[in-house]
């Protein structure tokens, strides 16, 4: 009859050290293969079969009003949500101009706008670019500083 071998406390503690470094190796290797099959899943996703174009006409029809005749006066962020799923989708809806149109700019102002209010509201008649874009601003004050928003207005009207 065999004997089996005999570890000293100080071997078994390196055992067990080494098969737990192992067990953490091999966990990290499954969450790296899961994260590759969720990337090859997404690659061939049948979105991502759509051209450019008929994405572009998903995107306007995600904003149509219920009738279906006119993009819905709504605020920005509701076109920033399509633009911010994925770079393609980004990269479609900055380069959809109607998409833009409709994203009507509704504020009451109360103090003078800041410069990244300025740059965002730039960046939307830029997008929307040849296309118009309802604008509704509302001073409250006498002493809200409007200048900026009419100059940025007047170079594209």
């Amino acid at each position: 009859m065999a004997s089996s071998p005999t570890y000293s406390e100080t071997e078994v503690k390196q055992l067990i050290a080494e098969s737990e470094a192992t067990i953490v190796r091999l966990e990290s290797q499954i969450q790296q293969e899961r994260s590759r099959l969720a990337r090859l899943r997404a690659s061939i996703a049948p979105v991502r079969k759509l051209s450019a174009e008929l994405l572009a006409e998903i995107f306007l029809l995600a904003v149509q009003d219920s009738l279906g005749n006119q993009p819905r006066r709504t605020s920005v962020g509701h076109r920033l949500i399509l633009s911010q799923v994925c770079s393609r989708w980004r990269g479609v809806s900055h380069t959809t101009p109607r998409l833009w149109t409709g994203a009507c700019v509704e504020n009451t102002l109360r103090k003078t706008p800041t410069r990244g209010y300025l740059t965002n509201l730039k960046t939307l008649v830029d997008r929307s670019a040849p296309f118009p874009v309802p604008v509704h601003l509302h001073c409250r004050s006498a002493k809200v500083e409007i200048g900026a928003i009419m100059d940025l207005f007047c170079a594209v009207a």
